[in-house]
């Protein structure tokens, strides 16, 4: 069995807003092929579904809830919105496409999509009567005549409705919607995470375990090498000036020089605003390592524990700690 992972983002290229998800699950599929972008079709339930996302759209799903079930719709082929009959989809509408599509044997459309499926009892209790919610959407992306289809949340949700809304929630038919379509990001991404059962292997004398396969990403000669040498690459310095355990953990690139975590500080009127980057969000949405900040009024006080929001008025110096 393996873990199946998927972080998604996008930044808007109109006004800089920032939107990501996480989510995870049970994989599908009998390979590994299975789960990155489509060859064949999968359309099933999947269990164990985890997510976390700043889309005020999306309700988290701690890490320890293995009560909820999500359920994909991966084809590199077309598909319509007819309602495909597949056991424990969420209840879909035959008028429009969402989350439980008729998935074609032929085409070149594409759809790389997870929803999430509500269970009755949910659906009462919010009011929700259609069934799901889609996490994350890449459309079209096998069409060479017109643009790729990119979302997260449900599409009808989003704060630019265009032409084609009442036609989809999943971002089909979207890409002659200019402000809806993948040209309308500046950043997107899709990154896919899997995991053996029982764990990839990491190493063990790091300060945090770094998985093989990033440090083989970064050193390629060192495959098949003595775990040893994994442990001792792991700990030597990068050009950054870190080690590359501290790299992965903070998300910085090891191999140039300029990739360091910074914190930021500046006042909105008498109230200072401490930031920092870059925000390691893959290990921050599955709570493995927390961003915490700090401050006191004066460098022989001792550090406290701050609220990003609410750093306090006599606060004068600060600090941003990452722990796990």
């Amino acid at each position: 069995m393996v873990t199946a992972g998927y972080f998604v983002e996008y930044v808007r290229a109109d006004n800089n807003a920032h939107r990501w998800v996480w989510v995870d699950m049970d994989a599908f599929g009998t390979t590994i092929d299975a789960v990155g972008l489509p060859v064949a079709s999968h359309q099933q339930v999947v269990t164990n579904l985890h997510v976390k996302s700043n889309h005020n759209g999306i309700d988290d799903v701690a890490a320890t809830d293995d009560s909820v079930t999500g359920f994909v719709e991966f084809s590199p082929f077309g598909y319509n919105g007819n309602v495909s009959g597949v056991s424990g989809a969420p209840a879909g509408n035959s008028s429009c496409c969402d989350w439980n599509d008729t998935l074609s044997t032929s085409g070149s459309y594409g759809c790389m999509q997870v929803h999430r499926v509500f269970s009755p009892a949910k659906s009462a209790a919010d009011g929700v009567t259609r069934g799901g919610q889609v996490l994350f959407a890449y459309n079209n992306w096998q069409s060479s005549s017109s643009a790729a289809e990119f979302g997260i949340g449900n599409f009808s949700s989003h704060f630019y409705r265009g032409a084609n809304d009442a036609q989809t929630l999943d971002y089909t038919y979207t890409a002659n919607a200019p402000k809806m379509n993948a040209s309308a990001y500046s950043v997107k991404r899709i990154e896919i995470w899997t995991k053996a059962a029982g764990g990839e292997k990491a190493t063990s004398t790091t300060d945090y375990p770094v998985p093989y396969s990033w440090i083989e990403a970064c050193f390629p000669s060192i495959v098949g090498q003595p775990d040893a040498m994994y442990e001792t690459m792991a700990k030597s310095a990068g050009n950054n000036g870190y080690s590359y355990w501290e790299s992965y953990v903070l998300g910085l690139d090891p191999t140039n020089e300029t990739s360091k975590f910074m914190a930021t500080i500046r006042m909105d009127g008498t109230m200072p605003v401490v930031g920092y980057s870059p925000t390691n969000e893959v290990l921050k949405a599955t709570g493995a390592i927390e961003y915490i900040l700090q401050g006191k009024p004066a460098l022989t006080n001792g550090w406290q524990n701050v609220e990003f929001d609410a750093p306090g008025d006599t606060n004068r110096f600060f600090r941003v700690k990452v722990t796990w």
